[in-house]
């Protein structure tokens, strides 16, 4: 990303239709404009509204602890606080703010002593460090707004590009940070505090937080239930786990980890990411469901370890620079000293929703059924996997021995050959029938195709990099084989060859609240980010907010208040166009509608008998991401013979984007969204 003006950035982005990378000249107009202290975004594609600064926002119980936490590290001493990762600002108007109650309370009474030598003349100030540019003008118009811009300093720069006497001075001697992840490590805690307290801090200087503990509990898998065991021991590295529970054996395991940050030196100000039902004493008014730290769940793969109740097995914890590992070792293993078995095999690396979706039996079957019964049909056919499914690529070379299968695989890249090779080998086929490009389908031509045209175009669909959007944004497989038409033959065969837009209205308070807007944050007035983070609840203006990708079984309460409905279809066997679809929705239950999930039902042949859904599946996991879109109103409505919902939407296919509008007859006054 780079500036070109006062107002504009240039920024690289994704086209999520085409795939293509492609620069955009993006206005993010940050500082004061009207009365209403609101701040301007034209930037339309939501560079910020994917991002979880809303949900910390909204979290009070983590607001209230770092407040507080830093008001006690202030009062100790303080006289120059450095704040990386700056983000809204927040943590460094906390700062100034205790620094000035500091000095007010401690300041000399009388004339005569404005002289001395007190600690009150020690200047006090704050430093603040934020590198990503978007974050660094939402964070100077912040601090505009609330009357700190000459209490903190702003400096756009990345810490370990930080050096004292240029970007600060003197040395800070209390460090505030949250750069934390759910697995504590991801965003570099470890290397950039070591680079603060070694070039940027005084010696002995304190930080906020001061310290993390990592902690797991054991759970065995049976009957497809999830079932938490004693733990006997909780140390942070080394758990010894026992299961005083259990009468008989069981099979297959996983390690919950969740971790505690004690933000003090004391420990008396704490903060856990733990489930409400793990913690002792619960704070039941702010600690709900919140989204930008979760339980991290560690699955073993040994086969030999089977639990036993009574025995004892050795849980172990190694961590690097950005990452915890977990091993699971016998007791007599470990008192042997018996070495690890270090073999390993070539794998592929996916997400854990995605070995979800792979390992659904139902999901398998039917895709390959409509692969394998589709390449059947052909002769010696030419088969063309557009996305990034080996799933596909192998049941395509497996349905027919004549086969030649020609993967792009796009997100991939160089390690698709390898993937393939393993899984072929695997499977009993001649690696050779495979051929892997590593590149977009719409860079495709006929000569590398040998002047072949294509017989069957297929896709699952997914695109690695789309895995946490919205779920149309697969619809680049429409793109791509509207792009590739003149490649294929006559009578081609298109998997999947339509989809349907489907959806249901929830009732989703945990998710409607952890996206609302925002007003006052700890004191310090928020509401001139709500365009620019993407609010979705209570705000001021009717502009329409985004459709945000959440997987709604991961959401915290939820209740469907209708039966799911069909909105639209697209028909993948005509050129990409413009879609639009519009349905009366009946009432099912009585209740509050905070918001409207979406997806896409798969149909994957024409008998309409091979669908994959990427629905909800209640409160089970379907490892897929819905688009929820939520209300700024949430509506009552009432399950009443007369009542309805109508729901709209448009389909742009120059950008890929759907717009949906919500409006119930029911309500007293229309809320419409559209």
């Amino acid at each position: 990303m780079a500036e070109t003006g006062k107002d504009c950035v240039l920024q690289q982005r994704l086209n999520p239709l085409t795939g293509e990378s492609e620069w955009v000249v993006v206005t993010l107009r940050l500082d004061l404009e009207d009365s209403n202290d609101q701040c301007k975004s034209t930037e339309k594609e939501g560079t910020l509204w994917q991002t979880t600064y809303l949900d910390m926002l909204n979290d009070v119980e983590r607001n209230r602890a770092y407040d507080k936490a830093i008001r006690k590290a202030v009062s100790q001493g303080a006289r120059h606080v450095l704040d990386i990762g700056a983000g809204t600002g927040l943590l460094s108007m906390m700062a100034a703010r205790a620094m000035k109650e500091s000095y007010d309370s401690c300041r000399p009474q009388s004339n005569e002593n404005l002289e001395s030598t007190s600690t009150a003349s020690v200047p006090r100030r704050v430093t603040a460090c934020e590198c990503y540019l978007p974050m660094f003008r939402l964070a100077r118009t912040l601090l505009k707004v609330n009357s700190m811009g000459s209490s903190v300093r702003l400096v756009l720069k990345r810490s370990d590009e930080m050096k004292v006497g240029i970007d600060l001075s003197p040395a800070a001697d209390l460090l505030v940070s949250e750069i934390l992840d759910s697995e504590l490590l991801g965003e570099g805690l470890i290397p950039t505090l070591r680079h603060a307290h070694t070039h940027l801090l005084a010696p002995g200087a304190r930080s906020v937080p001061h310290r993390a503990t990592i902690y797991a509990q054991k759970a065995i898998i049976s009957g497809g239930a999830v079932t938490y065991l004693a733990l006997r021991n909780k140390s942070p590295m080394d758990c010894a786990l026992d299961f005083p529970t259990f009468g008989k054996d069981y099979l297959g395991s996983l390690l919950l980890c969740t971790w505690v940050l004690d933000l003090d030196e004391e420990g008396t100000i704490s903060y856990s990411t733990a489930p409400v039902w793990a913690v002792t004493e619960p704070d039941t008014d702010n600690h709900c469901w919140k989204d930008h730290w979760k339980q991290c769940v560690w699955f073993f793969q040994r086969n030999d370890l089977t639990v036993v109740a009574g025995k004892t097995q050795i849980v172990q914890a190694l961590h690097d620079e950005i990452s915890v590992k977990y091993g699971v070792r016998s007791k007599s293993e470990v008192e042997s000293q018996q070495p690890r078995d270090q073999t390993t095999s070539y794998e592929l690396d996916m997400r854990p929703q995605r070995i979800g979706i792979l390992g659904n039996n139902v999901y398998r079957r039917t895709l390959t059924d409509a692969v394998s019964l589709a390449v059947r049909q052909k002769n010696s056919p030419l088969c063309l996997v557009v996305d990034d499914s080996i799933l596909c690529t192998i049941s395509a070379g497996a349905a027919n021995v004549d086969s030649h299968v020609i993967a792009m695989f796009p997100g991939l890249k160089a390690d698709g050959p390898s993937y393939v090779k393993a899984a072929a080998v695997a499977n009993g086929l001649d690696p050779n029938r495979f051929q892997v490009l590593g590149e977009k389908a719409v860079h495709l031509s006929s000569v590398k195709l040998n002047n072949r045209k294509v017989d069957l175009l297929m896709a699952e669909p997914y695109y690695r990099a789309y895995e946490d959007l919205q779920p149309w944004r697969q619809l680049r497989f429409w793109f791509e084989r509207t792009a590739l038409s003149s490649l294929l033959v006559d009578n081609a065969a298109i998997i999947p060859c339509r989809g349907i837009l489907r959806g249901v209205a929830l009732f989703l308070p945990d998710l409607w609240r952890s996206r609302k807007s925002l007003s006052n944050v700890e004191g310090f007035e928020h509401s001139s980010v709500n365009k620019v983070l993407g609010a979705c609840g209570e705000l001021p203006y009717a502009e329409d907010g985004p459709i945000l990708a959440y997987s709604v079984w991961q959401c915290g309460q939820s209740k469907e208040l209708t039966d799911c409905f069909t909105l639209m279809e697209f028909d993948f066997t005509i050129p990409l166009q413009a879609v639009e679809g519009s349905v009366q929705v009946p009432i099912l239950t009585s209740g509050v509608c905070h918001g409207v999930a979406l997806w896409i039902d798969w149909v994957m042949s024409e008998s309409q008998d091979s669908i994959i859904s990427t629905g909800p599946t209640g409160s089970a996991p379907s490892y897929w991401k819905q688009g929820v879109k939520l209300l700024n109103v949430p509506l009552k409505l009432e399950a009443e013979k007369d009542s309805y919902l109508r729901v709209s939407a448009v389909f742009d296919p120059t950008s890929g984007d759907i717009k949906v509008g919500v409006e119930s007859e029911t309500a007293e006054a229309r809320n419409s969204l559209f």
